[in-house]
């Protein structure tokens, strides 16, 4: 039967189905050292997956319309195990940034070579495909947290620009690129290579021209807002067309403005685990997000086009950010009603069972505090202080937590 929560899910579905239980990255590396016979058989079931959603959950049913696709651009492939694949930052950046978007398939990307090379011989060329399914993979255990939380759906994107309706999309696309657009993407070229001979420009140019029209494309074909870190797609999109340009507003589109003029907010230091865990209530991470974006229009409005004064505006958004979710989410917030001798008593307590300071979030070491306590409303104490680490406090220090790991590289 199919699950339509697990929909979106893409390879990690027919993985999980195929082990039956979830994956993790030393699941991954179990199933990465298969047979040959068996790793034959995974692609093969892969491959219809990839090819069926693109024909009809994609371009027929139009499951992703009106949601942000993402579209990786260089700035976003930079694995050294294998460059097909989009990088761990750049999927963290999405799930951080939007309610929920599409990404590439990672298994889709590291694979795509072998699946196209299969079609033309018949058979997986496998003493090539088994380090790029170990990389996919890998990525794919990495990102999981995120997919079963519903930040993240897969799409294998690679193979969309061979699908003949997105050619065909893109092929009339590419007609109506006008004069303004190539003196435009040559103005690009020749501001960031100035000693670029002219053959060259006219090369970087049409693949410009390509992958315009190929994003368009996917607009046209999926009814997707795609998101990307190349500016000449973002801004042509954001400014000339004025349907992507109502769904991008829906979506976030001055986040998207910053991720495309930036590269940022960096989410190097962004743990999977946590943001998972603030993504699965919607309310705690919807105010995170409105804050989030906040800091990058305030930040945004104030630098213009200068990066050195974005990163050091957005630092100290995000400081204040930070600093104002760590006390709302404080346990001195939390037990704010105790009168002074209680506290003082479940300090004591605390130091002397070795839990140090009682700023602490674990409900079960306070019971024990608590119980150490020999005196009368020990327990009533107790249960006051547990009943007021509410989820709303968890996600303020998890928010907390999230905006020191942006803040911290910038």
């Amino acid at each position: 039967m199919h699950d339509d929560k697990r929909s979106g899910w893409g390879s990690l579905e027919v993985i999980e189905r195929i082990i039956g239980d979830k994956l993790s990255l030393k699941e991954a590396e179990r199933v990465a050292g298969a047979p040959e016979e068996q790793l034959g058989e995974l692609l093969g079931q892969f491959a219809e997956v990839w090819y069926g959603w693109l024909e009809d959950q994609a371009i027929k049913l139009r499951i992703i319309a009106g949601s942000p696709l993402y579209l990786p651009s260089g700035a976003d492939y930079d694995d050294r195990r294998n460059p097909l694949i989009m990088s761990l930052a750049s999927y963290k950046r999405g799930a951080l940034c939007f309610p929920t978007v599409a990404v590439p398939d990672p298994l889709a990307g590291a694979l795509h070579g072998a699946i196209e090379a299969a079609d033309l011989t018949g058979r997986f060329p496998l003493d090539k495909t088994r380090d790029a399914f170990r990389s996919g993979l890998l990525r794919l255990a990495e990102i999981a947290p995120l997919i079963r939380a519903g930040a993240l759906s897969l799409v294998p994107n690679q193979f969309g620009g061979l699908h003949p309706i997105i050619q065909g999309h893109a092929k009339q696309e590419l007609k109506n690129v006008t004069d303004d657009d190539q003196q435009y993407w040559h103005q690009l070229i020749r501001r960031r290579f100035p000693e670029a001979e002219e053959r060259d420009v006219e090369f970087g140019a049409r693949h410009m021209s390509d992958e315009f029209a190929l994003a368009l494309a996917w607009v046209a074909a999926t009814g997707a807002w795609p998101v990307t870190n190349t500016p000449h797609v973002f801004d042509r999109i954001s400014s000339g067309f004025s349907r992507a340009e109502k769904d991008g507003k829906a979506v976030g589109i001055e986040v998207a403005r910053a991720m495309t003029t930036f590269q940022l907010p960096d989410t190097s230091r962004v743990d999977v685990e946590l943001l998972s865990k603030l993504r699965l209530n919607d309310e705690n991470f919807a105010d995170f997000r409105n804050q989030l974006e906040l800091a990058l229009i305030r930040a945004q409005s104030s630098a213009g086009d200068n990066p050195e004064v974005f990163k050091s505006l957005l630092r100290e958004e995000l400081t204040q950010a930070a600093e104002k979710c760590r006390a709302k989410g404080s346990f001195a917030s939390a037990i704010g009603g105790i009168g002074v001798p209680a506290l003082s008593t479940l300090s004591i307590a605390a130091v002397k069972i070795g839990f140090g300071d009682l700023n602490i979030a674990d409900p079960n070491k306070l019971a024990i505090a608590a119980a150490e306590v020999a005196a009368p409303g020990a327990v009533w104490l107790m249960a006051e202080a547990i009943a007021a680490l509410s989820s709303e406090k968890r996600g303020a220090r998890q928010a907390a937590r999230l905006y020191g790991s942006l803040a911290a590289p910038l």
